[in-house]
Order: C-alpha cells, then sequence, then structure tokens
C-alpha cells in the first residue's frame, strides 16, 4: 500500500464512510479546519507523521508542542452544524 493510500484511508474515507464528506476529511472553503501541519512529508516517509508541528482545531492554530494558540483572531466561532444553535427552530403557531 502506497503512503498516499494510507492517507486516503485516514482521512477522505472515513469521512465518505461516515457520511461526512461535505464537512470533513479534505481541505476545501466551508469545510471544518481540523487539521495537523508536520515538519516531514509522510508521503516522503509514513514514519514522520508523528513529527507534528501546529495543530488547527476549529479554525484556530496551536503549537503542538504545548498546545497554545499561535494565531488569535478576532472572528467569532459560528457553531457546529451539531449544535442546538444552528439546529433550525420550529415555529409555533401561538406565536
Amino acid at each position: 500500500m502506497t503512503a498516499m493510500q494510507v492517507l486516503f484511508l485516514a482521512t477522505i474515507n472515513p469521512a465518505k464512510y461516515l457520511g461526512m464528506a461535505n464537512d470533513l476529511g479534505s481541505i476545501e472553503f466551508g469545510k471544518l479546519a481540523d487539521l495537523v501541519i508536520m515538519n516531514s512529508n509522510p508521503l516522503e516517509n509514513m514514519h514522520m507523521t508523528d513529527d507534528i508541528s501546529h495543530v488547527m482545531l476549529n479554525g484556530r492554530l496551536y503549537r503542538a508542542t504545548d498546545l497554545s494558540e499561535e494565531v488569535t483572531g478576532n472572528d467569532q466561532l459560528e457553531p457546529f452544524w451539531f449544535s442546538e444553535e444552528r439546529k433550525p427552530r420550529v415555529s409555533s403557531k401561538n406565536e
């Protein structure tokens, strides 16, 4: 199995299997921004996938060494798609 096939098995394939390919599994505009930034190229050496420089969680960048935030933006984090805040409200006829 090639290194690229292994990366597909760990990212895109699970997102498709779980029916979440529109939100997860690859880097695209509008998808959730959870990813790791590696110091090494995993396509050259799969054993270096634990050589992590930074972690991005919910679009926020953290240093892998101590998980302190590297870049702080001013944008407010929107509720997750599965959050109660994002679910459409059912209107009542009594309102």
